[in-house]
């Protein structure tokens, strides 16, 4: 995976997100990292065993037993780009028969450069 930092802002459409054709049976959760008018995304890797594999999408994670999903979060973005996000907000449940998707916003409050990709 490759962090991207967009030069403009982009049009986010959330069908990605939302009803695709993908059996899940889970809890997952997405952040969606902003500054200024950038988004942070992932590039996801091209393997055919991954959910939507070769596309950008929102670094995130499946929720842990024993997690709550603001913990999960905070927990993916530490082991994924190194960042200890401070108050993610919550900003939408999308609760379908097979997945729960929780989104949180956050704030990058440090350059971009001192974040690390490790997965």
């Amino acid at each position: 995976m490759r962090a991207h930092k967009s030069s403009s802002p982009p049009q986010l459409s959330l069908t990605n997100i939302e009803d695709k054709d993908v059996e899940f049976s889970s809890q997952v959760t997405l952040a969606i990292v902003y500054q200024e008018d950038n988004f942070l995304l992932q590039l996801r890797d091209n393997m055919p065993t991954i959910a939507y594999p070769n596309c950008c999408g929102l670094f995130g994670g499946h929720i842990e037993l024993g997690e709550n999903p603001e913990q999960e979060l905070k927990r993916e973005l530490v082991e994924e780009i190194n960042y200890k996000v401070p108050n993610p907000m919550e900003f939408r449940v999308y609760n379908r028969p097979n997945i729960i998707r929780y989104l949180y916003s956050s704030p990058l409050i440090v350059a971009i450069e001192q974040l690390v990709l490790q997965e």
